[in-house]
């Protein structure tokens, strides 16, 4: 049975002969006119129309979820350092090339947090809960958006954090990442991911992450509820509160989870926490951690158990900088910056050259001991026990009396 053919369809077809005419006399602009006013008439036209700007609003609500744009957001902050470097170099374009050599290295050496507590150092990172990020109900948003949300916040921090370690051409694997959600975070309300550094061992980088909300401004001055909850000195919670909300949400001892909101020192209402294990990686080696702090400046405060403190009358001086560094960061530099070292030497230190530096001799080891050494090992002992038991997990199948059934 041949289809069917709409009598709309039939009547313009019926009028395109007289349409015709003027083209004799080469007037396609009216031709072009004529055949517009005629198809805007057919019900066929406005559906097409209908469907082109709804087709525009679902992906434009959808956005963040197309294709490479997770991944321009997880590269952007690379970008970012490439584009600077790349706008230095234009304004040197006339600088003879020594000049332009040693400006460009010491802008990147510039970006080392030199100085820095490792555990006063907080990266942030803002988001909001967009369509495309929320659940399928549209009450809350989607769990998977918070891992989502952190592969951004890490790139951002470990850019920050380890400038010298990439330009090196080192490398930063994720090994493994616990989440443990306490509040739901609405639809479209800002959130923001603040990163701490948590602990260290031989391999692993502790990455402690906060998913908070700011409320109304006429509420960011209230006092912090007595919810166990201790300040850090950079206003954050300490690592020990952040795993126990991770392992445990009943504080009151009452056998239920708590669900009064947590309140951070500044106000904020803490919505989830996350760890993630991070490992340092030149080629296929792995590079202790501590190396690679130590290499970007990161230490202990000045005149933590050097018993100096007290000897120096500046107060400029009691504190460690770019312009006052600490003798980790000339050791560091004294790998890699010419003409005494190379980034060559630097790549070679950290792939088993630090091995043969003597036990007393080991500045990376001076400069994260003291007070540093001190919080590392305690807030290690809370962090390996988060992943002792996750790992512990891999057993259960294992036990008796369980069956596997599809």
């Amino acid at each position: 049975m041949p289809p069917r053919t709409h009598k709309n369809t039939v009547a313009l077809l019926a009028r395109i002969p007289a349409m015709l005419i003027p083209a004799r006399r080469g007037d396609l602009t009216e031709i072009y006119a004529r055949l517009k006013a005629l198809l805007d008439r057919s019900p066929h036209t406005k559906l097409l129309s209908i469907l082109k700007y709804a087709a525009c609003i679902v992906l434009f609500i959808n956005f963040g979820s197309l294709p490479f744009v997770w991944h321009f957001r997880v590269l952007w902050p690379i970008l970012l350092f490439r584009v600077k470097k790349s706008v230095l170099r234009l304004k040197l374009v006339f600088a003879c090339e020594k000049e332009r050599a040693q400006t460009l290295f010491a802008w990147g050496e510039s970006q080392s947090p030199v100085g820095a507590n490792p555990f006063e150092t907080t990266t942030v990172y803002r988001r909001w809960a967009g369509i495309d990020d929320i659940d399928m109900f549209g009450i809350h948003l989607s769990n998977s958006s918070y891992a989502k949300a952190f592969d951004s916040a890490r790139s951002k921090s470990l850019v920050k954090w380890f400038p010298a370690w990439g330009r090196s051409g080192g490398q930063m694997a994720l090994g493994a990442t616990h989440y443990h959600f306490l509040r739901e975070i609405p639809p479209l309300v800002r959130y923001e991911v603040r990163l701490t550094i948590g602990s260290w061992d031989h391999k692993w980088l502790y990455v402690v992450a906060r998913y908070v909300t700011l409320p109304n401004r006429r509420h960011a001055t209230r006092s912090t509820p007595n919810d166990g909850l201790a300040p850090a000195n950079n206003g954050s919670a300490n690592v020990e509160h952040a795993v126990a909300d991770i392992i445990n949400t009943d504080h009151n001892g009452t056998g239920n989870a708590r669900r009064a909101p947590i309140v951070e020192p500044d106000g904020a209402i803490l919505h989830c926490v996350a760890v993630s294990q991070i490992c340092f990686k030149g080629g296929r080696i792995t590079i202790p951690p501590a190396i690679v702090l130590a290499s970007e400046g990161f230490t202990k405060p000045y005149g933590d158990g050097d018993g100096d403190g007290d000897s120096v009358d500046n107060a400029s001086t009691r504190s460690y900088s770019h312009t006052n560094p600490p003798p980790n960061w000339l050791k560091s530099q004294s790998l890699r910056v010419p003409p005494h070292g190379s980034m060559d030497n630097f790549r070679a230190f950290h792939r088993g050259k630090w091995r043969d530096v003597p036990e007393g001799e080991r500045w990376w080891e001076d400069a994260l001991g003291g007070s540093i050494e001190t919080k590392r090992q305690a807030n290690l002992v809370i962090l390996e026990s988060l992943k002792l038991g996750m790992e512990r997990t891999q057993t259960l199948h294992r036990s008796k009396g369980v069956t596997l059934g599809v």
